[in-house]
C-alpha cells in the first residue's frame, strides 16, 4: 500500500463532509434500521469489509424513506464499530456576527458582485471561519 497526502486530504474532507450530514439530521434519534444494520453486519462478517460498510454509511444518509432520526439512530450504532467519533459531535454554534456576513455575501453572490462575496470570504476567513457553498445555500463552520 502506497500513502499519498492527496488520499489522506480526501478521507479528511469527506469525513468532514460526513459529520456535517450527521449535524444536519438534528437532535432527534429514532430506531435502527434493520436492513442496514443486516447489511453493515454482513458486510463486517465479509472479512471485515470496511470499505463496502463505509459506502453504506453514505448509501443511508442518500437513502430518503428513512427518516432523519431513524438514520441518525442507525448511523450511531455502526459507529460502535467504525469509532468516527459522531456520539461526541455537537452542532457548533456560529455567531450572529458571522451568519450576518454570510448572508450578506449570498446576496452579493446573486447580484454577480464577486468582488464583494470574496472580500466577505477573506473577512470570515480572517474571523476563523469558513464559507461552503452547498447544494442547499451557503454553509458557515469553524476553520480547522
Amino acid at each position: 500500500v502506497n500513502f499519498v497526502w492527496e488520499a489522506l486530504q480526501g478521507a479528511e474532507t469527506a469525513l468532514k463532509r460526513l459529520y456535517n450530514l450527521y449535524l444536519d439530521l438534528g437532535t432527534e434519534v429514532g430506531k435502527v434500521d434493520k436492513t442496514y444494520q443486516d447489511r453493515f453486519k454482513e458486510y463486517l462478517e465479509d472479512d471485515l469489509d470496511t470499505p463496502r460498510a463505509l459506502a453504506l454509511v453514505w448509501d443511508l444518509m442518500k437513502d430518503e424513506k428513512i427518516s432523519k432520526a431513524d438514520k441518525k439512530a442507525t448511523i450511531l450504532d455502526f459507529d460502535k464499530v467504525l469509532g468516527l467519533g459522531f456520539e461526541q459531535l455537537k452542532a457548533k454554534i456560529i455567531p450572529a456576527e458571522i451568519l450576518k456576513l454570510v448572508e450578506e455575501r449570498e446576496i452579493a453572490r446573486q447580484n454577480k458582485n464577486w468582488v464583494r462575496a470574496d472580500k466577505i470570504r477573506n473577512e470570515t476567513a480572517r474571523l476563523g471561519y469558513e464559507i461552503d457553498d452547498t447544494s442547499s445555500g451557503p454553509k458557515a463552520s469553524k476553520s480547522s
